[in-house]
């Protein structure tokens, strides 16, 4: 597994343009789920502070034949869970449901310091790394067979989040949506 952290990926007046131009609740693109948590629909529109930071991470992590998904967003793009809300400990999609692509990556740019909503990733050495969303701070990390998990949130948590994948030659078996434990 691969786990970078980056501290400093976006400076304070990116966050706070993101902030300004974030959507309310009543916004057409997202997606509710059971949990509370808020995702944005695949080809969403974004404002332009969102799309250019999006569209930064996108750029910032290719190596490997790996490539951001910048312009469908499937499953990625902006997310927003509520208080109270947690995301189980879970293995991400393997393939994407329409194309011949392989995940292989996730990139998570946090919004807000929240309190609670941390991220837990259980390491290969079967170490546990927990990571506190910060605003400005920026976690990579690879996704075949990474179990991880989101830990109660005490205060709102939004992120922007971009998903890397690989191309497939032929179609390929594996789970289109996350798996839960």
């Amino acid at each position: 597994m691969i786990l970078k952290i980056i501290d400093s990926w976006a400076d304070y007046e990116t966050i706070e343009a993101i902030k300004s131009e974030w959507p309310d609740e009543s916004w057409d693109h997202w997606h509710k789920y059971e949990n509370g948590k808020l995702a944005s629909k695949i080809f969403p529109k974004f404002s332009d502070s969102i799309n250019a930071e999006l569209q930064s991470i996108g750029r910032g992590f290719k190596h490997q034949g790996m490539f951001g998904d910048t312009t469908r967003f499937h499953g990625a793009g902006i997310h927003q869970m509520q208080p109270g809300s947690i995301l189980g400990r879970h293995y991400d999609t393997i393939r994407h449901p329409t194309l011949n692509w392989k995940r292989e990556a996730t990139a998570i740019l946090y919004v807000d310091d929240a309190v609670g909503g941390e991220l837990v990733m259980q390491c290969d050495d079967g170490a546990t790394a927990v990571i506190k969303p910060k605003a400005g701070r920026l976690v990579f990390f690879t996704t075949p067979g990474n179990l991880h998990s989101v830990s109660r949130t005490e205060t709102i948590r939004r992120s922007l989040s971009v998903f890397f994948w690989s191309h497939c030659e032929t179609s390929m078996q594996g789970s289109t949506s996350a798996n839960f434990i």
